[in-house]
């Protein structure tokens, strides 16, 4: 929603070293939190970027562009509450396209929060000071797609377009909306986000136009087209390619398990798609396995289970689904079962790294025979793949259960210099920093863990040790 701080910022150094030498004291310590505020935020350290922009609010207390760059991390973190008191101060004493940019925030904030109807509000508010504030087109065409509403959706894309040709992100959500109405206006809108060169949208519909299509409507197409829209994790529009695959051929099974897994992902219905890829085909092992996924992700491991070991009967050569079998006992607190489980998946496939990890995260995030098992199976995770930063996150977790927590610092270091954005291993490495007492090191990595998951459970828990 904002645009990149980058070039902001190399003006704003600039412009630093022409005037901090004549500027007072308070105006330098103020230019130097926003250049580092603006640093922070194109990281996307936004509980820094917070610090550094409150800092030079408290010298430049009247300074607006500030106060916005500091309501953008707020939303960023999804502390809606801090970003509305804001711009709620700010609103009263702006007008036209000013007004339209706190109104943009305000939906925006409100989108985050989980209300996108308050969200439409304020967006449409912003359209009505500024008609073509292309934010505010944005929005509400994020949230007609999510609504279905396929034409409004088109709408707001095109609207963007008709005064910025060069929008990357419209002109590829456009070429999305039109791959099931128009192929040939799809191909061009994805071609126009292509010649952009910007990330990610100019990769992504690089992606999708290798996929080739034939001149009229074919199921097999349209199932290709969506499995990599899986893959680019656009599932609305990858949901409308399974939804078309079964229009076209409806004894298509395949795609009707693909189109339950979608819709269980947007939090719709599934359970009559996966009926009827099952009815079409009793013995889909996709069926069997998606549909114990949907299981599993409403709770209900016992029907999970059934699903996966239907499937195994069907697949008896895929020991993965005797890892999932074992997490449903898991979920049931039955240990016992859960580990010969596991220790079968394990004996069938001891090379496989990806499985030894599953054992070690049974053991270790459950703090169950930790030292016996779970520790054992982790060095052998690592032993298979020395470069999973998974791996280097449990076994640090390990120690810190253990009391190591020196061990537990360099493994979660060296988890994030793997995967710098791991938010689990942020949190993990403030809680042992914690431990340690080091307050400034895990105030550090415990507000990393909220930047990069501020809505997700390891966000969650990390605000928890901060207050």
């Amino acid at each position: 929603m904002r645009p990149s701080a980058k070039t902001v910022v190399i003006i704003l150094l600039l412009v630093a070293l022409v005037i901090l030498a004549g500027s007072p004291a308070g105006d330098r310590r103020a230019l130097e939190d926003v250049v580092a505020g603006m640093s922070h935020l194109d990281a996307g350290e936004y509980g820094a970027a917070i610090a550094r922009y409150q800092s030079a609010l408290e010298r430049t207390p009247t300074d607006e562009q500030i106060a916005l760059q500091l309501v953008d991390a707020h939303i960023d973190r999804h502390e809606t509450s801090h970003a509305l008191e804001i711009l709620n101060r700010l609103e009263p004493h702006r007008r036209g396209e000013r007004r339209a940019q706190i109104l943009v925030r305000k939906g925006e904030a409100w989108l985050r929060a989980g209300e996108p109807d308050d969200a439409a509000f304020y967006w449409e508010a912003a359209l009505r000071a500024d008609p073509g504030n292309p934010l505010a087109h944005l929005g509400l065409a994020r949230i007609a797609e999510n609504q279905g509403q396929q034409g409004e959706a088109t709408y707001h894309y095109r609207c963007i377009l008709l005064t910025n040709p060069a929008d990357a992100e419209a002109a590829y959500r456009l070429g999305l909306l039109l791959l099931d109405m128009d192929t040939v206006k799809a191909r061009e809108s994805l071609q126009q986000a292509l010649v952009t060169g910007i990330a990610p949208w100019a990769e992504s519909a690089g992606r999708l136009l290798t996929i080739s299509h034939s001149d009229s409507p074919d199921p097999f197409d349209a199932a290709r087209l969506g499995l990599m829209l899986i893959e680019l994790e656009e599932p609305n529009a990858a949901l409308r390619q399974f939804e078309l695959a079964t229009a076209l051929a409806p004894d298509y099974a395949d795609a009707h398990a693909y189109r339950g897994h979608l819709l269980a992902q947007l939090g719709r219905p599934a359970s009559d798609a996966f009926a009827q890829a099952l009815t079409l085909s009793p013995d889909l092992v996709l069926g069997h396995y998606l549909l114990g996924r949907y299981h599993d992700s409403q709770g209900l491991p016992a029907l999970a289970r059934l699903e996966y070991e239907r499937a195994l009967r069907l697949d008896a050569d895929n020991p993965a689904l005797g890892i999932d079998i074992a997490l449903t006992y898991a979920e049931e607190g039955d240990y016992v079962t859960a580990e010969q489980w596991l220790d079968a998946a394990i004996e069938r496939a001891p090379l496989d790294p990806a499985f030894a990890l599953a054992q070690a995260k049974f053991y270790i995030t459950r703090g169950y025979l930790v030292e016996e098992r779970g520790l054992p199976a982790v060095e052998i995770a690592l032993a298979l793949n020395g470069e999973s930063a998974e791996g280097h996150e449990l076994r640090g977790q390990a120690s810190y259960l253990l009391g190591h927590l020196d061990s537990a610092i360099t493994d979660l270091e060296r988890a994030i210099a793997l995967e710098p954005n791991r938010a689990s291993a942020h949190l993990q490495l403030g809680m042992v920093l914690l431990a340690k007492g080091d307050a400034n090191g895990a105030e550090w990595e415990l507000n990393r863990a909220i930047d990069l998951d501020p809505a997700g459970s390891h966000g969650v828990r990390a605000r928890s040790y901060l207050k």
